[in-house]
């Protein structure tokens, strides 16, 4: 699905700036701006270090296309659409029904809808109209092809060929087989974890620049050198809660299955939990970056969610 096209007819990706209360449920408004190709930020999920909760609040909204806020009585969702306004920013609120009346006449001024946040097809009907109806962003055709084409090294077969059969690498050898995968890609890993202890820790915390701004970062990583699908399950489930726990946006799960292919099934969304087997991951990467591949699974994750 595409959002927003240049005359031309090429896509332009814009930037959505989330404002809501952390009791409400964005999970299907996330899904819709990532099927309509449009990144979204708000500070809960990615506060800059070093920078209070409002700085980062300014920022981001200076840096966004949009703003979209969920009416939930919260002052601090007023305050950033005071700010929104303040910076002239197109403001799309989602007005509960049960708050119809309860919107003030300054703000009933502005595109609103009458929808509860979880309604997935009233929000994505009216949001689409309502994003491209906003100034349509002008980029380069060189521009175009860096934001479409992910720089990034990939394995060579000779490399591959190096690691033998890795079908047969479990426990810690396993956990070492993506550490040495992750240092050949030159991909920065900021912590690893080989001593879990009774509290669940993934194993990597691993950062790719590229996608910063697309589904955050650090992505957390979690390996395991099997197939067995109560186990895969429940490492999800694990991830999901590491997710929370910590704030993060994604998680990775990279698990040892010789014979089986993708398992759409192991995959968690708000937040983001995706999975590859091992086999897939190395055959993959000899034709794409590790960033197009987590994309694609993202992508993947995102369409299974919402249909």
């Amino acid at each position: 699905m595409r959002a927003v096209k240049e005359e031309k007819g090429q896509d332009i990706n814009m930037r959505c700036f989330l404002s809501y209360s952390y009791k409400t449920d964005i999970s299907v408004i996330k899904a819709v701006l990532t099927e309509l190709n449009i990144s979204y930020v708000n500070p809960a999920e990615s506060l800059e270090y070093g920078h209070t909760v409002l700085d980062t609040s300014r920022r981001q909204i200076k840096d966004s296309d949009f703003i979209i806020a969920v009416m939930d009585m919260s002052p601090n969702v007023a305050f950033e659409i005071g700010m929104s306004y303040g910076s002239k920013k197109p403001i799309f609120l989602i007005v509960p029904e049960k708050q119809e009346h309860g919107l003030s006449g300054d703000l009933s001024g502005l595109t609103h809808t009458l929808s509860d946040p979880t309604d997935y097809n009233k929000i994505k009907y009216n949001l689409k109209i309502f994003v491209n109806q906003l100034p349509r962003k002008r980029q380069s055709s060189r521009e175009i092809k860096r934001r479409r084409k992910f720089s990034g090294p990939k394995l060579t077969p000779k490399y591959i060929a190096s690691l033998g059969d890795v079908s047969s690498v479990r426990g810690v050898a396993f956990e070492g087989l993506i550490e040495d995968i992750f240092s050949k890609l030159g991909i920065d890993i900021l912590a690893q974890n080989r001593n879990k202890a009774n509290d669940f820790r993934a194993d990597f915390s691993i950062w790719i620049s590229e996608l910063d701004s697309i589904i955050g970062n650090p992505i957390i990583v979690e390996t395991k050198s099997t197939s067995n699908s109560s186990s895969l399950k429940n490492a999800v489930s694990q991830l999901t809660y590491c997710l929370r726990k910590y704030n993060s946006k994604t998680g990775f799960l990279i698990y040892n299955a010789p014979n089986c292919g993708p398992n759409l099934e192991l995959f968690g969304f708000a937040p983001l939990v995706i999975s590859i087997s091992i086999q897939n991951l190395l055959q993959k990467l000899t034709e794409k970056s590790l960033a197009e591949i987590i994309l694609e699974l993202r992508n993947n994750a995102v369409h299974k969610e919402i249909h």
